[in-house]
C-alpha cells in the first residue's frame, strides 16, 4: 500500500509477517499512511519497536497511533518518540485520552517534547501520565525511580520536558522522602508549572536548581534562564534549608526577564519579582550579580526594594540591566541600605546615552546620576563604586565627586570611572574629590579625554608646516599648534590632534602629591602626551607601592 509515495510494509505492520522492529522514520508519511499504519498495529501482538518520527504525521496521525498501541492490549510495543513533531492542542488532547485509558502492559517509554504542550492541553497529558502506572519513562523523566523513592538527587537540567513534563515532576515530588536535591533548569517551563514546582519544594524543603546543602557559591551564569527558571530559583533561595549555605550567586548573562540585550523577546517582571521576594527574606548571601539581564524598570525597582529591607548582602552587581529607567530606583535603595559595600552600575546609560559601532545614540540627561550623586551624599556604607561606560561627561562625574567629597562618613576605597567622556572639568572634580578623601585607595579613569584632545581626519602634509611628521612632532595647522598623531602614509596624509589642555591633569597631579592613601590610578588612553605623562610621573614619585598606569 503506497499513500504517500512509500509503500507501507502491511504485513509486518499487521504482524501476519512478524517482525519486532520496524524503522519508518524520514518517510515522508502523512495522516492517511498514519491512519492506515495505527489499524494495522492495534492487532499487532510482535512490534516491540516502531520509529515514525521525521514524518508529517500530524496532530491526527499522531493521536491515532498513540490510541492503537494504547488500545491494543496485546500490544509489544515499549516506547512512543513523538520528540519534536509539531504536536499542538489536538493532538495532546488525543494522547492524553489515549494514555489514560490505556490497556497495554508494555508501554513504558513516552517522549512528546518539544511539542506545543500548555495551558490545558499539559494538564490534560500530565494527568493522564501520572495516573498510567505502566509508565517509566515520560520525557526524559525517571517516573519509575521517582514513584520508588530511590533518588536522593534528581538531575533533569536542560532535558527539555516542557511545561507537561514539569506538571509531572510536580506530582511525583510529594512521594519522594528521600529526595534533597533537584536541577530542574532550561525545561521550557512556564510560570504555573514554575510555581507549581515551587510550591511543592517548599513542602519538601528540595532545592530546584541544583543547589547542594553544604554549597557556599552558585555560578548560573550564560545559562540562558528564563522567568520561570527564576521563580525556581527563587524558591531556593526562600529556603534557608536549601540555601542557608549559600553566600555567592551568578546570574549575570541570563534572560530572567524574557528579553535579550538586543530587545528580542517578550519582557516579564514575574521570574524577577520571584527572586526580588526571596531575597527580602534571605539572610545568607553576601554577593549576587544580575549583570547583563535587561531587567527594565520594573524588575530593578523590585530587586532595589527588596534591598532597601536586606542588609546582609554585601556586593551587588548590576552593571548592564538596561536604560535609565531604574536609576532611580537604585539611588533610593543606595540612600536607605548601609550594609552594601560594593555596587557595579557600569554599562547602563546612566545620561540617557550609549555608544556602538554606529555611533553615540540618545539625548544625555544628569537626573539619573545626579539621583545617585545624591543618595552617596548619605551613604556610608560603600567601599566600591563602578560607574564605568555610562557616559557620564563632566556634568555627570562632578555630581558623584562632589557628592563623596561633601561626605564626611564616606569608606570609598575603589572607584571606576573609566570611559565616560570627561574632560578638563570633570578632571578637575575628580581632583579636588581625590585631595580630600582619605580612604580612596584606586581609581580608574582611563579611556576618557582627561586633556580633551580630538583627532582630525586625514590631511595632506603639503597643507601642515613642520620639519618633519612623524607621531609626536610638533606641526603647525591653521595657525594652531599640533601634535602628528599618524604619521605620514604613502598618499602624503597624516592625522594631528590638538594640543592638550593641562588644567585637569595639572589639578589631577596636585591631588596625587597630598592623597597618601591613594594605591592605583588608572589613566591609560587620555591622549595625555608626554608632557603629561611627565607631569603625573612626578607627582607619584616617591610614593611606596604605588601603581600608575599610563
Amino acid at each position: 500500500m503506497n499513500l504517500d509515495g512509500f509503500a507501507l510494509p502491511v504485513k509486518k505492520l499487521k504482524g501476519t509477517d512478524p517482525v519486532e522492529m520496524l524503522d519508518l522514520s524520514g518517510k515522508n508519511l502523512g495522516v492517511a499512511s498514519a491512519v492506515v499504519i495505527a489499524s494495522l498495529i492495534s492487532v499487532n501482538g510482535t512490534l516491540t519497536s516502531v520509529k515514525l518520527r521525521l514524518n508529517k504525521l500530524g496532530e491526527e496521525g499522531w493521536g491515532a497511533i498513540f490510541a492503537a498501541i494504547c488500545g491494543n492490549k496485546d500490544s509489544k510495543i515499549m516506547s512512543i518518540d513523538a520528540y519534536f513533531e509539531n504536536i499542538g492542542p489536538a493532538g495532546v488532547e488525543l494522547i492524553a485520552a489515549a494514555l489514560r485509558t490505556s490497556v497495554t502492559g508494555a508501554l513504558t517509554r513516552v517522549d512528546v517534547r518539544l511539542n506545543n504542550i500548555v495551558g490545558d492541553g499539559a494538564v490534560q497529558l500530565s494527568a493522564a501520565v501520572l495516573g498510567n502506572l505502566k509508565i517509566e519513562m515520560f520525557n526524559e523523566i525517571p517516573i519509575k525511580e521517582m514513584r520508588a523513592d530511590s533518588l536522593t538527587e534528581l538531575d533533569l537540567k536542560e532535558k527539555h520536558f516542557g511545561v507537561e513534563g514539569g506538571m509531572v515532576v510536580a506530582g511525583l515530588i510529594p512521594v519522594m522522602g528521600a529526595l534533597t536535591v533537584a536541577n530542574l533548569l532550561g525545561n521550557q517551563l512556564d510560570a504555573e508549572s514554575a510555581k507549581m514546582l515551587a510550591e511543592v519544594a517548599k513542602q519538601k524543603g528540595v532545592s530546584l536548581c541544583g543547589i547542594q546543602r553544604d554549597q557556599t557559591t552558585a555560578d548560573l551564569s550564560g545559562l540562558a534562564l528564563q522567568p520561570p527558571d527564576a521563580i525556581l530559583l527563587a524558591s531556593d533561595l526562600s529556603q534557608a534549608v536549601v540555601t542557608g549555605g549559600l553566600t555567592s550567586l551568578d546570574l549575570s548573562n541570563n534572560l530572567l526577564c524574557g528579553v535579550t540585550t538586543f530587545g528580542g523577546g517578550t519582557y516579564t517582571a514575574e521570574g524577577i519579582t520571584a527572586i526580588a521576594e526571596a531575597l527580602r527574606v534571605n539572610d545568607g548571601l553576601t554577593k549576587i550579580s544580575l549583570a547583563n539581564n535587561e531587567l527594565g524598570e520594573e524588575g530593578t525597582k523590585a530587586i532595589c526594594e527588596a534591598l532597601e529591607q536586606n542588609k546582609m548582602l554585601k556586593e551587588l552587581d548590576i552593571s548592564n540591566i538596561g536604560g535609565t529607567a531604574g536609576v532611580k530606583h537604585v539611588a533610593k535603595m543606595l540612600g536607605v541600605n548601609g550594609g552594601l559595600t560594593s555596587i557595579n552600575l557600569s554599562d547602563n546609560q546612566l545620561c540617557g546615552v550609549w555608544t556602538d559601532y554606529a555611533g553615540q545614540h540618545g539625548a544625555y540627561t544628569a537626573e539619573g546620576i545626579t539621583a545617585i550623586a545624591d543618595a552617596l551624599r548619605v551613604n556610608g556604607g560603600l567601599t566600591a563604586l563602578d560607574v564605568s561606560n555610562n557616559c557620564l561627561e563632566d556634568e555627570g562625574v562632578s555630581a558623584v565627586c562632589e557628592a563623596i567629597q561633601s561626605n564626611k562618613e564616606t569608606k570609598l576605597a575603589s572607584l571606576n570611572f573609566r570611559n565616560n567622556d570627561i574632560g578638563p572639568v570633570g578632571a578637575n572634580a575628580v581632583a579636588a574629590m581625590v585631595a580630600v578623601t582619605g580612604a580612596l585607595t584606586s581609581l580608574n579613569l582611563s579611556s576618557n579625554n582627561l586633556c580633551s584632545v580630538t583627532e582630525t581626519g586625514y590631511i595632506k602634509a603639503s597643507q601642515v608646516l613642520g620639519s618633519s611628521f612623524n607621531e609626536g612632532d610638533k606641526v603647525v595647522y591653521l595657525g594652531k599648534e599640533m601634535i602628528v598623531s599618524k604619521s605620514i602614509d604613502r598618499d602624503g596624509d597624516i592625522k594631528m590632534t590638538h594640543l592638550p589642555l593641562m588644567s585637569g591633569l595639572n589639578a589631577l597631579a596636585n591631588a596625587l602629591r597630598v592623597n597618601g592613601a591613594l594605591t592605583m590610578c588608572d589613566l591609560r588612553d587620555n591622549y595625555v602626551g608626554e608632557e603629561g605623562k611627565a607631569l603625573i610621573c612626578n607627582a607619584a614619585e616617591g610614593k611606596a607601592g604605588f601603581k600608575l598606569h599610563l
